[in-house]
């Protein structure tokens, strides 16, 4: 069985990608490529679908007999890509969502989708913990003070209402894999916590310690609101002028999921304003930012450049995890990465994976 890795210039990496392979995929035979996309390409692939990037040039490169392919997380799977593989039976994409698979291509030529959700999951919610204190406590600011002036001033927008943590009711716009792990970090604290996710039960969050709520309730009584939804199209733009104008005049907002999901000129004009108390933000709909973006010129919000995933461990993982997972599908082992699930009961499919199984010896 062959298989085509497309590794990242500086994400997944051709050496995480062979060890992954060496691990899970036994006898297959595996190709890398590299693929040449930037980070430029990233912001693309996440507002414009997969279709809105060019094919990466490994693509074209002898591999029409691979039957498995894995992707870094710049790697694109349109429907023009699909196309190019008569015999592809998995896409498996390492980033932790979908945004990268025309995914309607893929359902109509049977090709079971898998993905590294959860590989960065750690990452994430620690760097949404930072962000709420940073902007608590104003920490970056501080920092910039200290390197720029020679005042020793502790004077900042929030001086008057500045919260202890434990004191806090947090708002979580979204339970998945991240805010739950964000919610189990929060305990630590102290706080309140409270929860607006459509798709689990409310008693479900109940059990778990943590008070469900409707969405409007979570905008009016949160003293931190942090989102951690994915964005499908029935959250694009979920949060918009009139949640935001919600808030309590001394909340902050903090958003490591993704940008689409928020109307963020909203959002600005409210920082700009004063009706809300802070910002911690590491997505953006421009990325990278302009270098005359009103953005900067905020007092009240603490800005960063997408990297609350960037931690180097995370990314052999989402090899390993990825790789795993292909294997698991094939095997009918059920797992969160699997994403067209009823794929793996197709008669098709199935006839392919007894077959593979026995090739990859695994």
């Amino acid at each position: 069985m062959k298989v085509l890795c497309i590794a990242d210039q500086t994400g997944i990496k051709a050496e995480d990608f062979k060890n992954a392979a060496r691990l899970y995929l036994g006898s297959a035979k595996v190709a890398i490529e590299i693929n040449e996309l930037t980070e430029t390409d990233l912001h693309i692939i996440e507002s414009d679908g997969p279709g809105g990037v060019p094919m990466p040039k490994g693509f074209f490169n002898d591999h029409e007999d691979a039957e498995v392919i894995l992707g870094g997380i710049l790697c694109p799977f349109s429907k023009e890509i699909m196309d190019m593989f008569p015999k592809l039976r998995v896409i498996a994409t390492c980033r932790g969502g979908i945004e990268n698979v025309d995914m309607e291509a893929a359902k109509k030529r049977g090709i079971m989708v898998v993905n590294g959700y959860g590989r960065n999951a750690e990452a994430v919610s620690d760097f949404t913990m930072a962000l709420m204190l940073d902007e608590l406590r104003n920490v970056a600011r501080s920092h910039l003070r200290m390197k720029t002036r020679p005042d020793w001033d502790n004077t900042y927008i929030n001086i008057a209402y500045m919260p202890h943590m434990c004191e806090s009711t947090v708002g979580l716009f979204g339970l998945g894999y991240i805010g739950k792990l964000v919610a189990k970090k929060l305990t630590g604290f102290g706080c309140n916590i409270m929860v607006y996710d459509p798709f689990i039960p409310d008693e479900q969050i109940a059990d778990m310690g943590y008070i469900a709520v409707d969405k409007d309730t979570l905008f009016r009584e949160a003293d931190i609101l942090s989102v951690h939804a994915r964005l499908v199209d029935a959250t694009r733009g979920i949060i918009g002028k009139k949640e935001i104008d919600m808030m309590k005049p001394t909340a902050v907002f903090v958003n490591t999921a993704r940008a689409g999901i928020v109307d963020y000129d909203a959002l600005y004009e409210a920082l700009k304003e004063k009706r809300i108390g802070g910002a911690g933000i590491d997505v953006w709909p421009e990325e990278p930012m302009a270098v005359d973006s009103p953005w900067r010129e905020l007092d009240n919000v603490t800005m960063c450049s997408h990297m609350a995933g960037g931690v180097r461990a995370a990314r052999p993982y989402a090899a390993k995890l990825v790789a795993q997972s292909v294997v698991n599908s094939m095997k009918e082992t059920d797992a969160p990465q699997i994403i067209t699930k009823e794929l793996m009961y197709d008669p098709v499919f199935k006839a392919w994976a007894i077959e593979g199984l026995a090739k990859l010896g695994v």
